[in-house]
């Protein structure tokens, strides 16, 4: 019976020196032919700029581009001042139509924080449709004012943010 025992216990530790060896051979067999692998993280980057046509007197096709890496929201602030001759800030505001016209885009909705929402996420490279189609002065006075349209844009990463719409991923992130 001792013997039986002695017999099992000797068996039981060949098999688990057995069992470890391989394991330890098969292990140092995958570290020394495996390549090396790298993770590269590239960081994303939201950024974007305006882009529009002026001949002087008329702007046209204003847009938004998205010059980051991952797809954004964008919204943008649309603000009409009078210039002096000396690029002054007059303080009196143009109004529709006596001073000028502006005729909207389609894709954009005007929340109520003033600022308009393109309603899609913009991929990376790719631009808005038209903010705004086309702007004109036409109120010149002899004193040298002139009108000054500007477009603020903003962009914001559309994945991740756990957000359903570009408004939504703008308050999410204000808060």
């Amino acid at each position: 019976m001792k013997l039986r025992r002695l017999a099992s216990a000797g068996t039981l530790l060949a098999l688990t020196l057995l069992l470890l060896c391989g394991v330890r051979g098969t292990t140092a067999y995958i570290v020394a032919s495996s390549a090396t692998l790298y993770n590269t993280c590239t960081p994303g980057t939201v950024t974007s700029t305006v882009e529009e046509r002026f001949d002087g007197t008329v702007k046209t096709d204003v847009c938004i581009r998205n010059t980051g890496n991952v797809s954004a929201y964008i919204r943008a602030a649309i603000v009409v001042t009078w210039k002096d001759a000396q690029g002054r800030t007059m303080p009196e505001s143009p109004v529709v139509p006596d001073d000028y016209t502006l005729s909207l885009g389609a894709g954009w909705t005007q929340g109520s924080d003033g600022y308009y929402y393109y309603s899609v996420a913009v991929a990376p490279g790719d631009t808005t449709g038209n903010l705004i189609d086309r702007c004109i002065q036409t109120r010149f006075d002899p004193d040298g004012r002139r009108l000054c349209v500007e477009v603020l844009a903003s962009a914001i990463q559309a994945v991740g943010m756990g957000a359903d719409s570009v408004q939504e991923a703008f308050a999410q992130a204000a808060q």
